[in-house]
């Protein structure tokens, strides 16, 4: 089964959410990971968006998504949709977050400081993106 892409046009079926701090930020009230029943998705994380004269406008955007995991590389399919949306966005993630599955205990860790070891038991991680069952 192909990825999905979700249909985020009308996100909060044309009524947005209420902000969730003074500097007028907003955050979507499904996580992602039930939005899309658990299948396969292009891309996953957190979104916040702004309001600039009339029109919406992504604030921060990042692939931050503990049910998925994505890969930084994935930009591009976040990026297709908010385009698709009219929505005018940054040109990345404005925060990346490196995950990697342990070889050997399988646990999922996040990558910081370019340190490739995993929390769990010590082990090297791999350099390249393996979170996907399939891979």
């Amino acid at each position: 089964m192909p990825p999905k892409l979700v249909d985020i046009t009308h996100p909060w079926n044309r009524v947005p959410p209420k902000p969730i701090d003074k500097r007028r930020r907003y955050c979507s009230i499904k996580p992602h990971v039930a939005c899309a029943g658990g299948d396969m998705v292009l891309s996953a994380g957190e979104i916040s968006f702004t309001r600039e004269a009339d029109r919406w406008t992504v604030g921060e955007v990042s692939n931050r998504s503990t049910g998925y995991c994505p890969d930084v590389t994935s930009w591009s399919a976040v990026a297709r949709a908010l385009d698709a949306a009219g929505l005018r966005q940054p040109s990345g993630f404005t925060h990346e977050v490196v995950f990697r599955r342990c070889p050997d205990c399988q646990e999922h860790n996040i990558v910081r400081e370019d340190d490739f070891v995993c929390v769990f038991c010590g082990s090297d991680l791999p350099e390249t993106w393996n979170v996907d069952s399939t891979v």
